[in-house]
């Protein structure tokens, strides 16, 4: 089935979980008028389509866990007026497109997981605003160019995962300040033998 658009009336909802169903077809724009609802697990359906910009609206929001559909499209830069959101969970999609800069503002963010996509292009400079966040998966899409030195500021990282894109140029001595990283996954990329002393 697919999700109705007409719940766009159920105002009083604040958990939506239909997690782990057959539900297919778009997610419904309409749905952005639900902004008491703080989780929304849609994760492991089989959803397509483009993640609505509409749902910048969806004010109240803690948790979005979409991960494992076949959602494709862009990231929409409009999700940055997402202030309250503290996980974000797209991993196992076909999202492709560039990490919008303006997800800098994202500043409640705790985890967010987008590994296994087709994002490609370069990591922002800009995400180095991003101070709550802890868990960081990117490993398993195209990134290329270089690791950003301004992420050094990143300084309540545990782990973050890199591998598996095509990363290069040098390690950034910068990310020594990184004091809390326990994880860090590199591999699978096309980074030169040289490791910072």
């Amino acid at each position: 089935g697919t999700l109705p658009p007409q719940w766009s009336a159920l105002t009083s909802v604040t958990d939506m979980a239909l997690h782990s169903n057959r539900f297919a077809g778009t997610l419904p724009p309409q749905w952005s008028v639900l902004n008491r609802v703080t989780n929304m697990y849609l994760q492991k359906n089989s959803f397509a389509g483009t993640l609505p910009r509409q749902w910048s609206a969806l004010s109240g929001l803690d948790h979005m866990d979409l991960h494992s559909n076949s959602l494709g499209g862009t990231l929409p830069p409009q999700w940055s007026a997402l202030r309250s959101l503290g996980l974000m969970d797209l991993h196992s999609n076909s999202l492709a497109g560039s990490l919008p800069p303006q997800w800098s503002a994202l500043l409640d963010l705790d985890s967010m997981y987008l590994h296994d996509n087709s994002l490609a292009w370069t990591l922002p400079p800009q995400w180095s605003a991003l101070s709550d966040l802890k868990r960081l998966s990117l490993n398993g899409n195209n990134f290329g160019a270089s690791l950003p030195p301004q992420w050094s500021a990143l300084r309540s990282v545990n782990w973050m995962l890199l591998n598996d894109n095509f990363l290069a140029g040098t390690l950034p001595v910068q990310w020594s300040s990184m004091s809390s990283i326990s994880l860090m996954r590199l591999g699978g990329n096309m980074f030169p033998a040289t490791i910072p002393g």
